[in-house]
């Protein structure tokens, strides 16, 4: 099985992440398997793989890393970095695959359920393509190797994480509105739907960044390198994964209020703010863990080398991108 790692940190952050893997190693809770009340890995709370969507033929040279959920039409869509491209998925399998054009490298993809327009990263060039439908309708400039990108689905707004400038890119539509100095090397982002708080993770720096307006108001220090984050709206709580010491920060506010043990190599985390559940795919251990508050409930089999995951709040279907298998997974989250 080949895992997929996220070796666009950049060489410090490289260094570094190795580092962090001999550090906390033994700080992090072995809670990797079930943890609550007669819970039955791949069966507690109902959670079952449902449907497998290959994206080409066996054996194809595909390799699906972040995936998104337009919430208002329940399309997915996932980033190909060997391919160049992102795959459309309604129902059960995929209707288009969007080319993106050569060596633009996607990296992270998000989508605006007001406007259908998807976002996608591209680290190499410095850009953003914006797809609407099966077309690539523009590529936005905005700084050096953008990573992170969330939308804010309120107000339809956009922000993307500039890790070699140091900043946040806001977007509305198709034009960069503003440039917001964010951290020292930004990687993930997401927000806060009901209170427009953007939370940007810096794994440099072992901090989560949180932006209200144009300006950081608060900086919280994390004890394990952060890689992405995701929020519940309901809760106000950040969950935060930690790629080398197979963890999960949960922040409350501004305070840092568990560390949640999980698989192997964790790196992207999506919650359905329905159940107040968080998925965390572990890249290293082919499974995805299910948390409610501070605990690790389920843990569901999944293809190999799962990366990307992202949650369709209408439907409480979840979607899981397996890097190494051509796949998405799709699990009943009921």
């Amino acid at each position: 099985m080949r895992v997929r790692q996220p070796t666009r940190f950049g060489a410090a952050v490289l260094l570094s992440l190795g580092l962090a893997a001999a550090s906390f190693a033994m700080a992090v809770p072995a809670t990797a398997a079930c943890a609550g009340p007669g819970c039955k890995p791949g069966h507690n709370g109902g959670h079952t793989v449902t449907n497998t969507v290959m994206l080409g033929p066996s054996g194809a040279n595909i390799n699906p890393f972040a995936v998104a959920v337009d919430p208002s039409d329940h399309t997915v869509y996932s980033t190909d970095d060997t391919g160049d491209s992102v795959s459309v998925i309604n129902g059960a399998s995929i209707s288009a695959t969007v080319p993106l054009g050569a060596n633009t490298d996607p990296f992270a993809i998000a989508a605006d359920p007001g406007t259908h327009n998807v976002y996608v990263t591209n680290p190499r060039y410095g850009t953003v393509s914006v797809i609407n439908g099966t077309a690539v309708v523009a590529t936005i400039t905005v700084g050096r190797q953008p990573y992170g990108v969330a939308v804010d689905p309120g107000n339809g707004t956009v922000y993307v994480a500039n890790q070699s400038d140091g900043t946040l890119s806001v977007i509305n539509g198709t034009t960069v509105t503003n440039t917001i100095p964010a951290s020292t090397y930004p990687y993930g982002v997401a927000v806060d739907a009901s209170t427009h708080t953007v939370y940007v993770t810096d794994p440099l720096s072992y901090t989560v960044s949180e932006i209200n307006g144009t300006a950081v108001t608060s900086t919280v220090p994390i004890s394990a390198q952060p890689n992405e984050v995701a929020v519940d709206s309901g809760t106000h709580t950040a969950y935060v994964t930690n790629y080398t010491n197979g963890s999960v920060t949960v922040i409350n506010g501004t305070t840092v209020t568990a560390t949640v043990g999980v698989g192997n190599y964790p790196l992207w985390v999506a919650v359905d703010p329905g159940t107040q559940t968080a998925y965390v795919p572990n890249n290293g251990s082919t499974t995805v863990s299910v948390i409610n508050g501070t605990s690790v409930t389920d843990t569901i089999t999944v293809g190999n080398g799962p990366d990307g995951v992202a949650v369709d709040p209408g439907t409480h279907k979840v979607y899981v991108a397996n890097y190494s298998d051509n796949t998405v997974s799709v699990i009943n989250g009921h």
